[in-house]
């Protein structure tokens, strides 16, 4: 079953969310990517993940959005993917979990 996602939706929150992208160029080995009504954060460390975390909750404050945490998750990859690491907080006090 495919739900139908109105274009107008996706443009609309493509546009309001330029300036996270715009804010992400300027913060090094950071990434941010947008599709459909999804974003992605790429970060080389849960501190990176932390601190693109905060600007992306800055950007939706402004746009009087939030994030989902009921589907927000974090992954680790790499050599010490399965190494303990602190959970990643939104300003609200709630924990993304781990995937």
């Amino acid at each position: 079953m495919h739900t139908h996602i109105p274009t107008n939706a996706v443009i609309n929150f493509a546009l309001y969310l330029d300036d996270l992208t715009t804010t992400c160029i300027s913060v090094p080995d950071v990434c941010a990517i947008l599709y459909a009504d999804d974003i992605l954060l790429i970060a080389p460390s849960v501190c990176g993940l932390d601190a693109l975390v905060r600007m992306c909750e800055f950007e939706l404050d402004k746009l009087d959005m939030v994030v989902n945490t009921r589907k927000s998750c974090s992954l680790r990859i790499g050599p010490r993917n399965n190494a303990s690491c602190l959970p990643v907080s939104l300003s609200a006090g709630i924990q993304s979990s781990h995937g």
